[in-house]
């Protein structure tokens, strides 16, 4: 049988003993090479928060250029047969022939605000599905409206351009 408090005590031992993961840290005082390496890049944190500083401006830019081209456009409708939004509602037969009821969709990397914007501008700078965001702007006709293949294809300067700067 324990005590109560028994428990807690246990738990605070522990935790102690994550303290143990800051053992290496003694390895500075002794070694000058080490010292100086981590000096130096204690002293460039300064210079890193000016890229960032910097990389956000410029990923604002795009940003906002995007929400000006895009808001509202990569939305569209499950069936392809659509104008427009107004238009998808009901049910439709799809390409096996099964009824399918229309829905109204909006994908998750959209430029429909500046922090959506930004979701999707980090798709686009990690290259993970930044040709399925491009070929949505590409196809992209406006807003409420049903995307028609290849409809707009000068906007891919857009994308590549982000990608190179």
């Amino acid at each position: 049988v324990t005590a109560p408090g028994a428990v807690d005590d246990v738990a605070i031992l522990k935790a102690f003993r994550l303290l143990r993961a800051f053992r290496p840290l003694r390895m500075l005082t002794k070694l000058k090479g080490l010292q100086l390496l981590v000096n130096s890049l204690l002293h460039s944190v300064s210079a890193l928060g000016n890229v960032l500083g910097v990389t956000m401006l410029m990923w604002l830019v795009f940003a906002i250029l995007g929400v000006s081209m895009f808001k509202g456009s990569f939305d569209y409708c499950t069936d392809v047969n659509v104008i427009g939004r107004k238009d998808c509602v009901g049910s439709a037969l799809d390409e096996r022939g099964d009824i399918i009821q229309l829905q109204w969709i909006k994908p998750e990397a959209n430029f429909d605000s500046v922090p959506l914007s930004f979701y999707t501008l980090f798709e686009l700078n990690t290259m993970d599905g930044w040709i399925d965001v491009a070929y949505m702007g590409i196809d992209a006709v406006g807003v409420d409206m049903q995307p028609i293949p290849a409809f707009n294809k000068t906007v891919v300067v857009y994308f590549i351009s982000f990608i190179m700067v």
